[in-house]
């Protein structure tokens, strides 16, 4: 699965744009199979994509924020980077 993420990616701006909701979904999911195959480094990398994209298009309280740094904080978790997780299920 992991050789077709690039193309999944590139569909997504292509359809949604690269700022389009399409396009964060996509980097969400991707990081989702990155954290189930325990490559948390490039799951961490996707999520933090993902948000850097909400946060220039979103209000400060906005839901998928919420999702994406509770994402954040499980992935920091199951690493035992306790500090992180508990800032990120904060925030």
């Amino acid at each position: 699965i992991l050789p077709i993420l690039p193309e999944y990616e590139a569909a997504a701006i292509a359809k949604f744009g690269a700022d389009g909701a399409g396009h964060i979904e996509a980097l969400q999911n991707i990081a989702g199979i990155h954290s189930l195959l325990g490559r948390f480094a490039d799951a961490e990398r996707y999520n933090r994509a993902a948000l850097a994209l909400v946060e220039r298009r979103a209000k400060p309280y906005d839901r998928k924020i919420a999702d994406i740094t509770s994402d954040l904080g499980t992935l920091y978790a199951r690493q035992e980077r306790y500090t992180e997780a508990e800032a990120a299920f904060r925030r």
